[in-house]
């Protein structure tokens, strides 16, 4: 059953239809929870904070749910769930910092490319200019993302992360982390 709702879930992602995305993702939740699976209710959770279909109010309830779940699982849990402890980041990393830290230190970034890079470099710069003491920890060529990566990964572990930060890195991660369906494309027939 729960693979079949995850199939169905990329399947209705990729048909663009994100109603039914939040729908079949509920349902994979209520499985989870049947089964005690936190890892599986949590991935639930932040798939459905991922299609922003939810209200306000349901968003900030999924994702108050998503931190506690997040905060139950223990470190060697994380560790063996990288993608989905890096989306769980991605969507409350901002509103909950220590979330944000916690997942950076144990599973770091993961694969960037040229442009994630750069977003990266860009959050690290914001953060130095805010706060001066973080740039003689940023690496001299903001290209080179493994020195990237890992200066993110000391200053996580060494400093704490204002509200401002905690946003951007968060917001940067979205892009990075985060399930995009395939733009669907009409088909015009001949007439």
């Amino acid at each position: 059953m729960q693979d079949a709702l995850r199939e169905l879930v990329q399947v209705l992602r990729l048909r663009g239809d994100n109603a039914g995305v939040f729908r079949a993702l509920s349902e994979l939740g209520k499985l989870g929870q049947q089964l005690g699976s936190d890892v599986e209710v949590l991935g639930a959770d932040v798939g459905r904070l991922e299609t922003a279909v939810a209200s306000a109010d349901d968003s900030a309830q999924l994702s108050d749910h998503a931190a506690l779940l997040f905060s139950r699982l223990p470190d060697e849990l994380v560790a063996r769930a990288p993608e989905l402890a890096r989306r769980v980041a991605a969507q409350i990393g901002s509103d909950n910092p220590l979330i944000m830290k916690r997942v950076i230190q144990l599973v770091g970034l993961g694969p960037l490319d040229t442009q994630a890079t750069a977003g990266l470099a860009g959050v690290l710069s914001e953060w130095a200019q805010r706060e001066p003491e973080v740039q003689p920890f940023l690496p001299k060529d903001p290209t080179d993302t493994r020195e990237l990566t890992s200066a993110t990964q000391y200053l996580l572990a060494n400093r704490n992360l204002d509200a401002l930060t905690a946003n951007s890195l968060s917001g940067w991660l979205k892009t990075v982390v985060t399930p995009v369906a395939v733009p669907r494309v009409e088909t015009q027939t001949a007439l």
